[in-house]
């Protein structure tokens, strides 16, 4: 059979599935009879990725607000710095204007030496020397004081300068430190205020969350109890009307109808259905099935219910939740209910569970005849 004939036989199926699963009332949230309906679990899974993402978030904020703080930490020890560099330079301008003051109070205190003197002064010690080379070296030794005097103070003056630029440099630096102190904690007072909201929320999704869960696995216990309930009544029904036939064979007896024929006695029999007759379709497909149960006991299938292992359902990835189905190997069959998605390996197209496998005598991959059926 070819791929695109496969598809296309695959999707008619499906469709005709779809309508008995619908006609049977199994396949939704509501079971036959008026089952309970679960919460969605899409909306559960929604929410869970609501949660995560929140947690997600909650994390960024968390790890940002580590990081803000950490270069609150470093501004700290930027601003001290400064601050001691500040102390310094106040003491060595201190120490500058001192040694300016004493300075400009020596020169001063010459100048006014000279000017008491007068011009006199100054040329008798000049005429005082004995030759012109004494000359020249007395009115040098003049004139160097007096230079030297004025460097010095020009000196101490650009000193002082300096040191008072530098400060008004560590200043403004200390300031804009001190700003960026400030604005990182305003960012973080408003970082803060988000990550409490944020962590609310999380705590709100995360408790919806395990309340959800708790409805979800509480409904299905419901919906299994209800299932139940309904086959022991479908069954003691079956017993007052008398219609119960031999059980133990493997086929079962046919009944033909104007549907094209009953399922009844051992061969329709599933713990979803003890005791029930089952209306033929005649759509039917075959291929490879496997089975599972191990490790899935008491987990909930894709309709909602409780997985039980030794119950008679079946996986399948394209036919809709609640379809039934007759299935056939090696001259044995079983009546299995599709609860459940799977199996997820192409070549497949159903996953019994081991009740249903161990009924037709399916101890690992076979190729099974399967016929969609109606619960009468």
């Amino acid at each position: 059979m070819s791929t695109k004939s496969s598809r296309s036989r695959r999707a008619a199926i499906w469709i005709v599935a779809l309508g008995c699963a619908l006609l049977a009332g199994g396949g939704g949230a509501t079971a036959k009879g008026g089952a309970l309906a679960l919460p969605s679990g899409r909306a559960l899974d929604e929410l869970r990725e609501r949660a995560q993402a929140v947690a997600d978030e909650v994390t960024s904020l968390e790890l940002r607000l580590q990081d803000l703080r950490a270069q609150g930490v470093r501004i700290d020890n930027a601003i001290e710095a400064a601050s001691r560099d500040i102390g310094v330079l106040e003491l060595e301008l201190a120490r500058a204007e001192a040694a300016l003051d004493a300075a400009t109070e020596g020169y001063v205190e010459r100048a006014v030496e000279v000017y008491k003197r007068g011009a006199g002064g100054d040329l008798a010690i000049l005429l005082s020397a004995t030759d012109l080379a004494e000359l020249e070296t007395l009115a040098r030794a003049a004139s160097a004081r007096a230079e030297a005097g004025v460097r010095s103070l020009e000196r101490l003056k650009r000193s002082q300068e300096d040191l008072t630029t530098t400060q008004a440099r560590l200043e403004e630096r200390k300031r804009a430190l001190m700003d960026d102190k400030a604005a990182a904690a305003e960012v973080g007072v408003r970082m803060e205020a988000v990550l409490t909201t944020r962590r609310a929320t999380l705590r709100e999704l995360t408790s919806r969350v395990e309340e959800l869960e708790i409805e979800v696995a509480r409904a299905a216990a419901r919906r299994t109890a209800q299932r139940e309930a309904e086959l022991r009544e479908a069954e003691l029904r079956e017993a007052e009307l008398g219609e119960a036939e031999q059980r133990g064979s493997e086929e079962g007896a046919v009944e033909e109808g104007a549907s094209g024929g009953t399922l009844t006695g051992a061969a329709a029999e599933g713990p979803e259905a003890p005791g029930a007759r089952f209306i033929r379709t005649g759509v039917t497909f075959e291929g490879i099935a496997s089975w599972y149960g191990p490790g899935f006991e008491g987990n909930l299938t894709a309709s909602g219910d409780v997985f039980h292992r030794a119950g008679h359902t079946a996986a399948s990835r394209d036919l809709p939740l609640g379809t039934w189905l007759r299935v056939s190997f090696e001259g044995r069959g079983v009546i299995v209910l599709v609860n459940d998605r799977g199996p997820y390996i192409e070549e497949r197209i159903l996953d019994l569970s081991e009740g249903a496998a161990q009924q037709i005598g399916l101890t690992g991959l076979g190729w099974i005849q399967a016929e969609i059926v109606l619960p009468r």
